[in-house]
């Protein structure tokens, strides 16, 4: 099997859990990403690693992935956002844990469990959102479209990129972080998720024409 249909059945089965656990409600979604919140914050801890930070994945976990499940029970009005205000001692324990143990200590240390917890904890909290709107006084109703909708697109961009690339790159995007893509495989995986977009839009009236496009052009190229 070539690279390209492993490429593809492997977006196709995440695509499809993602939609199951979206179908299956709230509960079952949060339950499903927390486990690609652990797993990604894993992965951070070994890049970390590499570069001789000691990233210690057990207190990036936790911090992750208490913020997504922070992030859970206030879109479910079990807890308000004020709420938040308590974690800062349980993240200021962890924070000084993780300074006191680690290789480099201090600021470093920090700076590593804090990007940990910017850069894959908030993103995937902020999900929530997307499923409902989590200002109070009013939470609207369960909507997964938009997640549906943007994960497709990164389906789609990662999809035709890669076979764009293949059948024309000769120019790399950006060598040294991921030598394997080119700016032709940029501009071929755009064009699709652009054109998707653009269909989509022609149906999905909870979103404008414009809306809808402008996502789609963010998913190209922030997913890049």
């Amino acid at each position: 099997m070539s690279n390209f249909w492993k490429r593809f059945f492997a977006g196709f089965v995440f695509i499809s859990l993602v939609l199951g656990s979206l179908l299956l409600g709230h509960l079952a979604f949060t339950l499903f990403f927390s486990v690609i919140v652990i797993l990604s914050v894993l992965e951070f801890s070994k890049l970390l690693d590499k570069t001789g930070i000691n990233g210690f994945s057990y207190i990036n976990v936790t911090l992750s992935l208490g913020f997504f499940f922070w992030g859970y029970l206030v879109s479910e009005q079990i807890l308000d956002l004020a709420s938040g205000l308590f974690f800062i001692p349980l993240i200021a324990l962890l924070l000084w844990l993780t300074s006191l143990y680690s290789k480099l200590g201090g600021f470093h240390a920090i700076g590593s469990a804090l990007i940990s917890l910017f850069y894959i904890g908030t993103p995937f909290t902020l999900l929530h959102y997307l499923l409902f709107d989590i200002t109070p006084p009013v939470i609207e109703s369960y909507q997964p479209g938009l997640i549906v909708l943007l994960f497709f697109m990164i389906w789609f961009n990662d999809s035709w990129a890669y076979i764009s690339g293949k059948a024309l790159g000769k120019r790399k995007l950006f060598p040294s972080v991921s030598p394997g893509k080119t700016w032709e495989g940029f501009i071929g995986g755009m064009l699709v998720t652009l054109l998707f977009s653009f269909v989509v839009s022609l149906y999905y009236t909870d979103f404008t024409q414009f809306d809808i496009i402008f996502m789609g052009l963010l998913m190209v190229v922030f997913g890049s």
